[in-house]
């Protein structure tokens, strides 16, 4: 329920996301030419919704879910020490 715990979480899940989608979305060297086509309808949507403010990046979602949660906990005045 506390912002850090949840940042514990969910790192290592947004981690092996970006690393996933890394290895997943990456261009083919194979024929030159982009390879398979971004599939990850999410990762998508989520891009866009970014792009409509004029922002884009590749790991703005990740960076975004990160930031939110770290200034949640300084905002909350909450201890940093996290309890398994």
């Amino acid at each position: 329920m506390r912002p850090l715990h949840v940042l514990m979480f969910v790192l290592p899940l947004v981690v092996l996301y970006e690393v996933g989608a890394f290895w997943y979305l990456r261009p083919s060297s194979a024929g030159g030419g982009m390879g398979a086509e971004q599939t990850i309808k999410a990762h998508r949507m989520v891009g866009d919704f970014f792009h409509s403010f004029g922002v884009a990046g590749i790991y703005l979602p990740a960076a975004a879910i990160v930031t939110v949660l770290l200034a949640w906990q300084v905002l909350s005045n909450e201890r940093w020490r996290v309890k398994p």
